[in-house]
């Protein structure tokens, strides 16, 4: 590397380019900002410190840098050597118990104050007296920040080796006796910009362009949206991995000729090929940029960093995978000398102001040749400063310490990720570490990820939902309840409202007209009606008949209605004078118009002799046949009981529950249901389609206190007129996506409302899980389906495991 003469400008290295380009959109921004600090316990002589920090801004040319614009592009300027002196700020008169605080405030301070690019120095020192410790030895704080386009992790080790060097010489009064640096950062960025050109540039692109062709980004689940710009908001979790396991790990990469950092890769590949679900996994690394021996002990930005980019196939083994991975970083590292900010230049990923370019998931093993147990003849040791940045959307960091253990760290964006997550995250990447030490030809898709306590709570205790239910039918439950409330409002419709008590005589009445037209315990019996009072008697007949109720889409093709009637061998069909000739049509076997009271005779209005056990069946459900053919789901009375009694419909939310879903459709199972067997009132709507005015008008000339939606009409009705569901107290909506930005705009114009997301197929019998949010609690950004229903156990299956 030679030596380039000083006058004229001075080009920066395509790392440096990169800041800056950044630092000229956002100039305020604190990101690049590369704090340190040191507790030092001894006797410090402040002069000798000055003069060691003049020296040493002296010797590295870095520390006196600054950055101009020039026709547009960003120059170095290297500035005259110094007298530096590091401000004192003096905290000893405070209490000891505000010390520690306000030290705390101050090195936040100093964290997020900006560095101008344009104004020496980007070294910003101070000193911290804290007084005398509890056994009286003097104690100070020294803090160092640097901007990031003068520093690396590595030069942090030489900033404090050559400080450490410098002060002992400046108590002495003598000389510097560090031998001079051969060159200074100026001359590496002369030479990296004169040396990527020709032959050399063209082989390192087309290394890369290969590598890294057709590469999708790692998209692992986030706990929010990702906005549509990147942000910057960063936490930190912090766990250790024993000094047992490093070992283990260690050798585990030696038997296959490979190192600890590769070991490390390729569970982490593993973990975040789990976690998306994807096969194709890019992560990115850093490198020292340091090969050459002449940089190695200056200060400067070195530092490279490189995309590592697998195929992790649940069927190979972890020794395959390493293998494969130890290749990719071998290669990746003899390739290393192209800076990344080229490689995107040649690639040309698509922008996308949401993320970093072409990856947004960092590995990285520490290694850097520093220890800070002694400086300056002084005890020492770091302090931990607060994370407030995020470069990228995760960023675990790995450092081997001098106990033989490993401080791990994951750095997250909090704008991304929950606190929780990435504990859970940590936990998941132990796991995967201790299993691939325990048996390396285990097939990756076999790693289970969960820990001992993750697996309790997902196997116990988030189903541990058992709850009493009534012993009883659909039938005797729906009596008891007639019997307790006779002249309680059953059924309520536009021009007419029915008891319990007039429910009851009629239900009995015309499921003894159904017992003696041959209708027998399980047997099938078809509906085809309209919204109406009728249907709900039809419905109640049936399953007082001991049937089981086969509803139809009043809306389907007849085609398909006469193929259910007839693959679930359906023998009578009840209808309404609507769907008289329909039903004809389809159905040539027994056609039963339900008319009122005038189609029941003279039937007694007493319950049927009929017995009934509660695992009958009480109606069959189609699908909606989207995989191919419709499939009948056969639930049972006690599976009903078990929705209508469920813990989650307790209390005022579903007093009056509005029927408006298709018959065939299993939300029209909890409008039925859950009100009958309660002793609520089914609010049934009018035949047609609901439009926002329609649904508005019904809950507030009805009163009804609860009402489901589908995901997609709950969004219209958030889009269009929020307010028409005021007066309701709980509204349950899903079969999709429920979007955060419609439960926040329907609860904000309802004050009072309860929003809950029902999710379950209807095998379930309605719904699986729910998630409740109430009133004045946070709306989280992606809507979860919740914890399960009462009696009822949820998994979640690892497709890498079926």
């Amino acid at each position: 590397i030679p030596v380039v003469p000083r006058e004229g400008t001075l080009p920066l290295s395509f790392a440096q380019q990169r800041l800056w380009f950044l630092d000229q959109l956002d100039p305020d921004s604190t990101e690049y900002v590369t704090p340190a600090a040191l507790r030092l316990i001894g006797n410090l002589d402040a002069g000798a410190l000055n003069r060691a920090f003049t020296e040493l801004v002296a010797r590295h040319e870095s520390l006196r840098t600054t950055f101009e614009s020039v026709d547009g592009h960003g120059v170095q300027v290297v500035h005259e050597p110094h007298e530096v002196t590091v401000p004192v700020v003096d905290l000893s008169s405070l209490p000891a118990g505000e010390r520690e605080a306000e030290l705390t405030r101050l090195l936040e301070q100093e964290a997020t104050t900006p560095l101008d690019l344009s104004r020496p120095p980007l070294l910003r020192v101070r000193l911290v007296r804290m007084g005398s410790d509890k056994l009286g030895s003097d104690e100070h704080v020294l803090t160092l920040m640097l901007h990031h386009i003068v520093t690396d992790g590595w030069s942090k080790g030489v900033i404090i080796d050559d400080l450490s060097a410098l002060y002992r010489t400046a108590l002495r009064g003598e000389a510097s006796d560090l031998p001079p640096l051969p060159v200074q950062y100026a001359d590496f960025a002369s030479w990296q910009r004169a040396r990527l050109s020709g032959q050399f540039l063209d082989e390192r692109l087309a290394y890369w362009r290969h590598q890294l062709d057709g590469m999708a980004h790692l998209e692992v689940p986030t706990d929010r949206p990702r906005p549509p710009v990147r942000t910057k908001n960063g936490g930190l979790h912090e766990f250790v991995v024993p000094a047992d396991l490093t070992a283990r790990l260690q050798e585990v990469g030696r038997q296959k000729d490979g190192t600890l950092f590769m070991t490390l890769v390729a569970a982490c590949q593993v973990l975040f090929a789990r976690w998306s679900g994807q096969e194709d996994v890019a992560i990115g690394t850093v490198v020292s940029g340091r090969e050459r021996a002449e940089l190695e002990r200056m200060v400067g930005l070195f530092v490279n960093t490189l995309v590592l980019r697998s195929t992790v196939e649940t069927g190979q083994t972890f020794d395959d995978l390493l293998d494969q991975i130890r290749e990719t970083v071998l290669d990746a590292f003899a390739h290393q000398d192209l800076p990344f900010e080229r490689v995107v230049d040649a690639l040309q990923p698509e922008r996308d102001t949401s993320r970093n370019p072409l990856f947004d998931v960092m590995v990285v093993l520490q290694n850097t040749p520093y220890e800070s147990s002694e400086l300056l003849g002084l005890e020492a040791e770091d302090i931990e400063l607060p994370v407030v940045t995020a470069p990228f959307d995760l960023t675990i960091n790995f450092v081997e310490l001098n106990d033989a253990t490993m401080h791990a760290a994951v750095n997250y964006n909090t704008d991304l990720f929950d606190a929780s997550t990435i504990e859970r995250m940590a936990g998941q990447l132990t796991r995967v570490l201790e299993t691939v030490v325990a048996d390396p030809a285990i097939p990756v898709g076999r790693i289970d990820l969960l820990t001992d306590a993750q697996r309790h709570q997902v196997l116990v205790e988030w189903n541990d939902t058992g709850c009493a239910l009534p012993a009883g039918t659909l039938a005797s439950l729906f009596a008891a309840q007639a019997r307790r409330t006779p002249a309680a409002s059953a059924v309520v419709t536009d021009g007419a409202a029915m008891s319990y008590g007039q429910l009851d005589a009629l239900a009995n009445r015309l499921a003894n007209r159904l017992v003696g037209l041959g209708v027998r315990p399980e047997q099938p019996v078809g509906l085809l009606m309209e919204r109406s009072a009728d249907l709900v008697v039809a419905e109640l007949a049936i399953v007082k008949a001991g049937g089981a109720y086969v509803p139809l889409d009043v809306h389907a093709p007849q085609e398909r209605m006469r193929l259910l009637l007839e693959e679930t061998g359906v023998c009578l069909l009840l209808t309404d004078p609507a769907w008289h000739a329909v039903a004809r049509g389809i159905h040539d076997r027994q056609v039963l118009l339900v008319d009122g009271e005038g189609s029941l005779g003279n039937e007694p209005d007493a319950l049927p002799a009929v017995v009934v056990h509660p695992d009958n069946l009480a109606y069959v459900m189609h699908t909606s046949g989207s995989t191919g053919k419709p499939k009948g789901v056969a639930v049972r009375h006690r599976d009903v009981v078990a929705l209508a009694f469920d813990r989650c419909f307790r209390g005022g939310g579903h007093e009056r529950v509005l029927l408006h879903s298709p018959l065939a459709f299993d939300a029209s199972t909890y409008e039925l249901w859950v009100p009958l067997l309660n002793g609520g009132t089914i609010v049934v709507a009018p035949p047609a389609d609901l439009d926002t005015d329609t649904l508005g008008c019904l809950v507030r000339e009805h009163h009804v206190t609860g009402l489901w939606l589908t995901s997609g009409l709950f969004r219209l009705v958030a889009q269009d007129a929020p307010g028409c569901l005021a007066g309701l107290r709980e509204v349950w909506t899903g079969g999709d996506v429920v979007p955060a930005a419609a439960v926040r705009r329907v609860m904000q114009a309802c004050p009072g409302l309860v929003v809950v997301d029902g999710y379950g197929p209807t095998e379930t019998t309605t719904f699986a899980t729910h998630h409740t949010m109430a009133p004045g609690e946070p709306v989280p950004d992606v809507v979860p389906i919740g914890g399960p229903q009462d009696n009822m156990a949820v998994y979640v299956l690892d497709e890498a495991l079926s």
